[in-house]
């Protein structure tokens, strides 16, 4: 069932607060009221998009009527915000300029009716009830813009991350508040696993598939502009529990979303992966065949491995060959980006000419930058200009995505690099790493006597790896140390709430950046190594070092399970906090100090 609109007829008829918030987003769309002139054919760069003509995958190509179909693509900021929304215009003409082939635009946004104004500039929808019936009409005019553009769409439907609500808004909308801006593990899991969010995404969903445009009166499950859906912006997993969770969620909202539209292609908008339980996750989510092509994200910063040209080579090369090689299907780059404030990246023209040529080698189906936006005095490390003071700087970029694109148009994909033709099903042709979060870390230090240091962290900071085999259960953190340097002594007192009369030995192995120092076998029974271990772990002149909690004993890995699966609980019934698991670490340097 689809809930109710808030049509703008309606709209003196809503509370007060709702009536501010959503009059101002009927004035954001000025191009709306305007008859859709015609492109002049000499700014034409797409083959035309013709009625039934849609996308579809045949092995590991695109395919459009009887022609492979290759595509440099964009994505776009022009649904969150006023200036995002006034630019689209010009800023189509940019990307056809470009030759641009598909776009992504993000059909999310999802805010609490709490009469906050700035919400019109890109809600869908104002709590789990009211939808805004006027983003929707935004949405049906860039539509009608890319078809007049011959440019093709993916519509992303929900963002994982908190940005313009998200899965975390979501999350409120079901009782669970988040501990943080973005899910941890446990409570992604818990989001994806609800019955009522899971309702709640498929009444968005519904709304979209079924819609017809108020602008060219075409259904969107009828209209090949719509390159494919997206289920969803950067899921991934980082537990056994969330990871079970993630792939049920793909197979059933992508069976929901055939459901109501029988052609369009269906991404799983899975981020990628670094490590091989990671790999393992989105092989499979990437796999079920209500999925069309495997997708991942690229932002070699991010990647230590990758910020070489050879590097970023080799890590295509992996993804090519599990997506092109293995599964069968056509690999889009999703997201790729250099930032410009970065100088191992610049000139950034340069780093996205090596990404396309060793993409075009690999087969890849389509590269898509990060991001083309109108000029609003942001200036985004990633952005791509048309217009304002960094027009210029952006030029050499779109001059490389304009030539690749020129060059791709005349051929459809083919690998062409014998490491991906050559690598056998099993092969791994970019190592796969331990998995790091963004650290984040939490807690703080406290004065535990003696010129010792006592610091507690919510297991909830913790991100799980799953035991993959006979593999080790583990988790990692990232503790802020406060200086560097090692200590004289570290104990960790407590590995969340382990019972007393519990098995006699966990078994936990404290690792240190990618040293042993220990091992805690329950309460009150840590076992450090000798001094020389704290020196080799400490090492590294910085203050925040990687702290991982790895076992292969079955109670160690039971009991590392329990720390991380369930969601962190909020105030007793009687509204008395109630206390977290916590990791407990003692800590004594040679004179007092205070992290």
């Amino acid at each position: 069932m689809v809930p109710r609109a808030v049509p703008a007829a309606t709209l003196p008829l809503l509370p007060a607060f709702l009536f501010a918030l959503l009059v101002p987003a009927l004035l954001v769309l000025p191009a709306c009221s305007e008859p859709l002139r015609p492109v002049p054919r000499k700014q034409m760069s797409n083959p035309p998009i013709r009625p039934g003509e849609f996308a579809r995958a045949e092995g590991t190509r695109f395919m459009i009527g009887d022609a492979p179909f290759r595509f440099v693509g964009a994505n776009t900021a022009m649904i969150h915000g006023d200036r995002a929304r006034e630019g689209a215009a010009d800023l189509f003409q940019a990307l056809a300029r470009d030759k641009i082939g598909v776009i992504r635009v993000w059909a999310a946004g999802e805010a609490e009716d709490d009469g906050r104004a700035w919400h019109r500039a890109y809600a869908f929808r104002v709590g789990p009830e009211a939808w805004v019936e006027t983003t929707y009409e935004h949405l049906d005019h860039l539509l009608a813009e890319a078809r007049r553009w011959n440019i093709r769409v993916i519509v992303t439907l929900v963002n994982r991350w908190g940005d313009y609500g998200g899965l975390p808004q979501y999350a409120r909308w079901i009782g669970l508040e988040p501990h943080r801006r973005h899910l941890l593990s446990a409570e992604l899991s818990a989001v994806l696993s609800s019955e009522r969010a899971r309702d709640l995404y498929r009444d968005h969903v519904e709304r979209l598939v079924t819609r017809v445009n108020t602008i060219s009166g075409v259904a969107y499950r009828d209209d090949p502009t719509i390159f494919a859906w997206e289920l969803a912006n950067e899921l991934s997993a980082q537990s056994c529990e969330a990871d079970a969770a993630l792939y049920d969620w793909t197979r059933t909202m992508a069976r929901f979303v055939r459901g109501l539209d029988a052609v369009h292609l269906i991404g799983a908008g899975h981020i990628g992966y670094k490590t091989e339980l990671s790999r393992e996750s989105w092989r499979q989510v990437t796999a079920l065949p209500e999925i069309g092509f495997a997708d991942v994200h690229a932002y070699p910063q991010n990647v230590p491995g990758a910020v070489n040209v050879e590097g970023l080579g080799a890590w295509l090369d992996d993804r090519a060959h599990l997506s092109v090689g293995v599964l069968d299907k056509p690999l889009v780059i999703g997201e790729i980006g250099f930032p410009r404030d970065d100088s191992r990246f610049v000139p950034r023209a340069e780093w996205f000419t090596a990404a396309l040529d060793r993409a075009e080698l690999d087969g890849v189906s389509g590269v898509m930058v990060w991001i083309y936006r109108s000029w609003d005095d942001r200036r985004d490390p990633h952005g791509v200009w048309a217009e304002g003071p960094l027009a210029d700087e952006s030029e050499p970029v779109r001059i490389a995505l304009r030539g690749t694109a020129a060059r791709w148009a005349e051929a459809g994909a083919e690998v062409r690099n014998d490491t991906v033709r050559g690598a056998a099903p099993d092969d791994r042709l970019y190592p796969m790493g331990l998995e790091h979060l963004r650290p984040w870390p939490e807690g703080e230090w406290s004065d535990a006597g003696a010129g010792a240091m006592r610091l507690s962290i919510e297991t909830s900071a913790f991100a799980e790896g799953c035991a993959l085999g006979d593999g080790p259960a583990w988790l990692v953190y990232a503790a802020d140390m406060g200086r560097t340097g090692a200590p004289e002594e570290l104990v960790f007192v407590d590995l969340g709430s382990a019972p007393e009369d519990g098995p006699a030995d966990l078994g936990i192995d404290v690792i240190i950046d990618e040293t042993h120092v220990g091992t805690w076998n329950g309460p009150g029974r840590y076992e450090a190594l000798d001094e020389r271990a704290l020196e080799v772990a400490f090492a590294a002149d910085r203050t925040t070092h990687w702290i991982r909690f790895e076992s292969r004993v079955d109670a160690g890995r039971a009991h590392l399970g329990r720390m991380i699966t369930e969601v962190p609980p909020g105030p007793s019934p009687d509204g008395t906090p109630a206390p977290p698991g916590v990791v407990t670490l003692r800590a004594r340097w040679a004179a007092p100090v205070s992290p």
